[in-house]
């Protein structure tokens, strides 16, 4: 009870590595798709991927604006904007890009508790973010988030990452490089994470919270002048 092949594009026979996955308001499908009840609103990905590098990709930004208008299987969830300092600048222009979606979201510290049932986007420079659920297994790179970057712990760079998990770009501080990305540490929780190595760089990352910059992208690094989806394709 799993799709095998689209338009004729088949996935792999066993012991291959290509196959078809989707994704239901951006949170990878975790039963077969003839098994998922779909709900209203609901928006639904497919993709066919080599999942050598990473076998799952627990969650992906393409769907904005969902979860964040009609949730996860039917259920709206509260949505959260936690930030460095709630009054800066980036921060409410996050809450504002939330509410023109009509997401409503409350306002937290960074790594405020609470995180079950709460759909959250996190939004600080790398390495404060790493005290946000989750998020220190982006120094592992997509075999654990699924994410196609590879932070490194300090600070220092971000590597962006071909579809084999080998580094396409290196990042960073004052590159002005931001990433928008999506986690799931846990089954209930889903966070949002807008960073980037410096200022800057979070703040192109907020503005890139936009249905077309975003449109079916895993995550994304953004610069300011252009969006480009992870993984990179290495020349």
């Amino acid at each position: 009870r799993f799709v095998h092949a689209i338009d004729g594009l088949e996935g792999s026979a066993a012991g291959g590595e290509q196959d078809w996955f989707y994704w239901v308001n951006g949170v990878e499908g975790s039963v077969g798709a003839a098994e998922f009840e779909l709900s209203p609103g609901d928006r639904v990905q497919w993709d066919w991927r080599r999942w050598g590098a990473a076998m799952r990709v627990p969650a992906i930004v393409g769907a904005y604006p969902e979860p964040f208008v009609h949730g996860l299987e039917g259920k709206r969830r509260p949505v959260r904007v936690e930030c460095e300092t709630a009054e800066s600048e980036v921060c409410r222009a996050a809450r504002t890009a939330l509410d023109e979606i009509g997401a409503s979201p409350s306002a937290a510290s960074l790594g405020a508790p609470g995180t079950e049932t709460i759909t959250r986007l996190a939004v600080a420079r790398w390495p404060q973010a790493r005290i946000v659920s989750g998020a220190s297994g982006l120094e592992d790179g997509p075999e654990t988030t699924g994410v196609f970057a590879r932070f490194d712990r300090n600070g220092r760079s971000i590597e962006l990452l071909d579809e084999r998990g080998e580094v396409a770009r290196t990042v960073r501080p004052g590159d002005g490089v931001g990433i928008v990305l999506a986690i799931r540490p846990r089954e209930e929780e889903l966070v949002w994470l807008a960073t980037g190595l410096d200022e800057k760089g979070v703040a192109a990352a907020v503005r890139a919270l936009d249905e077309d910059e975003l449109r079916d992208a895993f995550a994304v690094a953004v610069d300011g002048r252009t969006v480009e989806k992870l993984p990179l394709v290495n020349p």
